[in-house]
């Protein structure tokens, strides 16, 4: 073979070698894993009411309303809406990524138990197209997500992501009351059963409060506080027989317009607001009817400062 068929030989042998070693690495096929529960194929609409329950506790009810998640057993008053979301949003995502024990006497010890010690938190969904199954939800696991069975099933599984949740009703009942900008509160009264009255007002919106001699931080902070004021606690009214006067009478006026007032009646060393008459107050103000809201000692404080 003459020189130059060598030469081409060569140069086709160092070619191909290049394109191998150039030429990518075929791609792995990623398997996903299987959903938990794959009926709803993720999506939340699908899912018209949740229940909760753990062991011996009354069974906990969420429902899908027009109007948003509410709470049937405390007679449709809103449930806290980004809550729900997110735990929805977990339970319809996560994945089973792998098998665990599936010995029975194991279960108490991962919290999934169906009652007395170890008991899990017992889950459903509902809605078109849904199994009628439970979902059992035990202890985080240690390598990330959390230990589940279905009710029924001995097999425990990890799915990978947390999916814990309040078993108890009140701590799903949405606790704001009213969220009024710092620089929207144009005038607040407050009328004590002493006879002592408080009255701050705002000149312009973003001035300091100024009013009854108050100074500016004891001023502001009674405006602060409605910033976003909470519940520590929530009652039916029915159920705390409110009569008489007030400890307190509140009324809150805003430079758009609104209005609104609210009473406080002490019963103890516990101080309950029953919301009043109010105007103009959308977006605003959230309390349903119906139903008293305890407020701490620091909220008090703030609302009468100098008592």
């Amino acid at each position: 073979m003459g020189r130059f068929w060598w030469t081409l030989l060569m140069v086709l042998l160092v070619s191909a070698g290049l394109y191998l070693g150039l030429a990518p690495a075929p791609v792995p096929q990623v398997t996903e894993q299987p959903l938990l529960w794959p009926q709803a194929g993720g999506r939340s609409a699908v899912v018209q009411a949740l229940e909760l329950r753990r062991g011996e506790q009354p069974l906990v009810r969420i429902e899908r309303t027009a109007a948003g998640w509410v709470l049937p057993a405390l007679g449709g008053y809103p449930a806290r809406q980004s809550e729900v979301e997110a735990l929805l949003q977990a339970l319809l995502a996560a994945r089973l990524q792998e098998p665990r024990t599936a010995l029975a006497e194991n279960h108490a010890r991962l919290g999934l138990a169906e009652q007395g010690a170890g008991a899990a938190l017992r889950l459903r969904l509902l809605g078109a197209g849904l199994p009628e199954r439970t979902l059992l939800v035990g202890d985080l696991s240690a390598s990330g997500g959390q230990l589940v069975r279905w009710l029924g099933e001995d097999q425990v599984w990890r799915v990978d992501r947390s999916l814990q949740a309040d078993a108890a009703e009140l701590a799903w009942a949405d606790r704001r009351m009213l969220e009024i900008p710092f620089a929207a509160i144009r005038e607040i009264q407050v009328q004590l059963d002493d006879g002592r009255r408080l009255q701050v007002a705002h000149s312009e919106p973003l001035a300091d409060l100024a009013g009854s001699g108050l100074g500016p931080q004891a001023a502001n902070g009674m405006a602060t506080l409605f910033a976003r004021l909470q519940a520590a606690d929530l009652l039916p009214t029915s159920q705390l027989g409110f009569s008489g006067e007030p400890w307190l009478r509140l009324q809150l006026s805003t430079f758009a317009g609104g209005q609104v007032q609210a009473a406080i009646y002490r019963r103890g060393e516990h101080f309950w607001l029953l919301p009043g008459a109010a105007q103009g107050m959308e977006g605003l103000l959230f309390w349903p009817a119906g139903w008293a809201f305890r407020l701490d000692a620091a909220q008090i404080a703030l609302l009468t400062p100098g008592r």
